[in-house]
């Protein structure tokens, strides 16, 4: 019995030391694992990720934290101590909306409002580097207002986050329906254009302009479908269900435009312009230079036709050919209303335009008398007030002025005013709605142009070719100045090409 219980004592205390032992193992483990978690460093990625991400904030924000960019969680612990209630002092009442007091779970939800939403970071980010790029001289107005462009459609795609996923699942449905709503305006096109063989013969009378700026958008936008159509399986550098989204988006936005063309082919009006009435009759016109100017044209046009536009501006440096536009304009429109080109006297004043603007309203007896330019508006008024449609055309206007001071009357008819300035605030202040710039021509239209009016009888030699780009490149791409030089030296030798080029 006594060597059983020294036995069971040195047995008890062999298991009190394995389990000290094998607890304090389990310590030191644990001690081991937490130091090992406790010394783990954040990762890079995921510390810019979700509520961790650093974003742009609000002027407001920015002025109470010190910087221009954190995260949620940066911002929330520069918030005062306090676990259940903030009472606020001034500066934080312009963060929380003027509240005394703000409970601890209201926070995220009032700070929101000052992060930057990523579609308006974008947009400033862009502005800013098409302005400097402007400034610098590096990107052309062409390129900005196309990059303006894009970034505007990458703006709305970002605020219909909600559909994204319906865009996503559906987008072989609707492009099916693009399809079949496209094949449907080739048959009204097709339709349109059998019918205006037809009646234009039998009739003798012309087509409307509307009728070809409409055939001319549906051949755009066919084409613009079916580049869609091929997009549908390619795969960009975005993730497949973001690109099938934008797709599904501009989709969308297809099939409205399509609608669009479909409602405005029924011409209810009919097809083709009215018996002429006498403006005149049209004026002489050369043939426009350069795809770019040519585009110009049928965007006022665009303009004229809209009901929505009224007063329409023009605007570029002399010489850059905007009353060889306007003579197209005139051309185009003398034929199916009443159209009034007026040249702005030098010496502009409101008495010498009205006098201008009379003379081609053949307007008679106006008041002679200094003073009188009331009298002379009211004359004037009544004419215009006579039209149910008329366009006026006031071409090379150096100042602003009140149409109501002039006499005329945009008001209960349907009348509309072009106005073309080589200064853009001039057109600002006369309050058009839409302003069409016109650019300077291609180097290869300039050169084009050049050699078009230089007329030469044989190709020019080596040296001849080297001054004539140069004095090209010096005409800055503006069209009377190219005519001009290319017209001097029209059968000039070396020597006066040289002096000519040294000149300029």
């Amino acid at each position: 019995m006594a060597t059983l219980r020294a036995i069971g004592g040195k047995c008890r205390a062999l298991m009190a030391a394995a389990k000290t032992s094998t607890a304090a193992s389990v310590e030191s483990s644990a001690t081991k694992t937490t130091a090992a978690k406790k010394s783990k460093p954040v990762s890079a990625a995921s510390a810019t990720k979700g509520i961790l991400k650093p974003v742009p904030v609000s002027p407001t924000l920015s002025q109470f934290i010190g910087s221009n960019e954190a995260s949620r969680t940066e911002v929330v612990k520069k918030n005062p101590e306090n676990k259940k209630e903030i009472i606020c002092d001034e500066k934080l009442k312009v963060l929380f909306s003027g509240k005394d007091r703000v409970g601890f779970l209201e926070i995220a939800k009032l700070l929101s409002v000052h992060f930057v939403k990523a579609g308006a970071a974008m947009a400033r980010e862009l502005s800013t580097l098409l302005l400097a790029g402007t400034a610098t001289g590096t990107i052309q107005p062409v390129t900005v207002w196309n990059g303006i462009k894009v970034g505007k459609k990458i703006i709305e795609f970002i605020g219909e986050v909600p559909e994204w996923i319906n865009y996503n699942q559906n987008l072989e449905n609707h492009l099916q329906l693009l399809k079949r709503k496209t094949e449907f305006l080739e048959s009204r096109e097709a339709d349109v254009v059998i019918e205006l063989k037809n009646i234009e013969h039998q009739s003798g009378r012309k087509r409307k302009e509307e009728v070809n700026h409409w055939l001319r958008r549906v051949k755009t936008k066919v084409t613009d479908v079916r580049k869609v159509d091929d997009d549908i399986n390619t795969v960009s550098y975005l993730p497949r269900f973001l690109f099938r989204a934008w797709l599904g988006s501009c989709i969308g936005k297809e099939i409205d435009q399509v609608n669009d063309l479909v409602q405005q082919g029924s011409f209810t009006t009919g097809l083709l312009l009215d018996a002429p009435r006498d403006c005149g009759g049209p004026l002489v016109t050369s043939d426009l230079k350069g795809a770019v100017v040519v585009q110009k044209l049928d965007e006022i046009w665009g303009h004229l036709i809209s009901p929505f536009t009224v007063r329409i501006g023009v605007q570029g440096p002399a010489g850059i050919g905007k009353t060889a536009v306007m003579a197209h304009i005139f051309n185009r429109l003398c034929s199916s209303c009443r159209v009034f080109y007026v040249n702005v006297p030098p010496d502009f004043s409101i008495y010498n335009l009205q006098a201008c603007i009379a003379e081609e309203l053949k307007v008679d007896h106006l008041p002679q008398t200094e003073g009188s330019e009331i009298r002379r508006a009211a004359r004037l008024c009544q004419a215009f007030k006579s039209m149910k449609e008329f366009v006026l055309i006031l071409d090379g206007l150096p100042k602003d002025f009140a149409p109501g001071d002039l006499g005329i009357s945009l008001e209960g008819n349907k009348g509309k005013i072009i106005v073309t300035s080589q200064c853009l605030n001039v057109c600002k202040r006369m309050l058009c709605q839409e302003t069409v710039v016109l650019e300077s021509l291609s180097r290869e239209d300039s050169e084009n142009l050049f050699m078009e009016k230089l007329a030469a009888d044989s190709p020019l030699s080596e040296d001849i070719r080297s001054v004539a780009r140069d004095i090209i490149q010096k005409c800055s791409g503006i069209p009377s100045k190219i005519i001009d030089m290319a017209v001097q030296l029209r059968g000039a030798d070396v020597n006066e090409w040289l002096d000519t080029s040294s000149d300029m």
